[in-house]
């Protein structure tokens, strides 16, 4: 073989490699580096880590209170899930005018708020208990509400929440001041009610009497016709007697 084919090979040859060369080497690149990206990205979140499913109530067996009423309100809760609820954190905020009494399991008062510290496992329940009384109430309450929720440790949104909430009777923030409307300076409801019915009869009854007198002078006053009839002018009597 010549030496200028022998040139003319080798310069296939290193042609042929720059042309191979680029992708060989980016396909080596991306081969080591696909390990590295994997371990790299986030792993999918855990099904048994996502959270617990829970459900919540409170009641405190009464529909309507009263100041001086004693109530007594049951939280209960239930891991409907598949998941434990490690620490979890029960709060009830207690209502506006009800004075705390006491709280089992260790709750805490403060602020308003009783609060407990519990685990629960999935498919289990629990519940914690407040004692209190319905002392004075803010003016214009009409109900009596409190909120029960269950967060988890750490966490600053509560997983599920639930009220209970009481009617308070009509006037309830006069009387649990301890005073009521006639003790305040005002006269009682019925007598104010006594005092307009009177005026309104009273009305009518002068609307009644004067009415009757107008028609009584409208009838006692002699009509044009009837004095035409009874007294003539003076040219009528003259013309009667010249006839006669």
């Amino acid at each position: 073989m010549s030496v200028l084919c022998l040139r003319k090979v080798r310069a296939g040859v290193v042609l042929a490699a720059a042309l191979l060369g680029g992708p060989l080497f980016t396909f080596g690149m991306l081969a080591t580096s696909v390990p590295a990206l994997a371990a790299d990205a986030p792993s999918p979140p855990d099904e048994d880590a996502a959270g617990v499913d829970l459900a919540i109530g409170i009641d405190d067996g009464h529909t309507s209170v009263a100041v001086g009423d004693r109530v007594t309100y049951t939280v209960k809760i239930r891991n409907i899930g598949t998941v434990d609820a490690d620490d979890l954190v029960v709060t009830q905020t207690l209502p506006a005018g009800v004075r705390f009494g006491s709280a089992d399991r260790d709750g805490v008062i403060s602020a308003g708020t009783v609060t407990w510290h519990t685990d629960l496992a999935a498919g289990r329940d629990t519940a914690v208990v407040v004692h209190g009384e319905v002392a004075k109430l803010p003016p214009g309450q009409l109900r009596l509400a409190s909120v029960a929720c269950a967060t988890a440790h750490g966490d600053s949104r509560p997983i599920v929440c639930a009220a209970d909430s009481d009617r308070l009777p009509a006037g309830g923030a006069a009387g649990a001041s301890g005073a009521g409307s006639h003790a305040a300076g005002g006269p009682p409801g019925w007598l104010v009610t006594l005092y307009v019915g009177a005026g309104v009869v009273a009305a009518l009854l002068v609307g009644i009497v004067a009415r009757r007198r107008w028609s009584s002078r409208r009838r006692a006053r002699p009509r044009p016709d009837d004095q035409w009839a009874v007294a003539p002018g003076p040219g009528l009597d003259e013309e009667t007697h010249q006839d006669a």
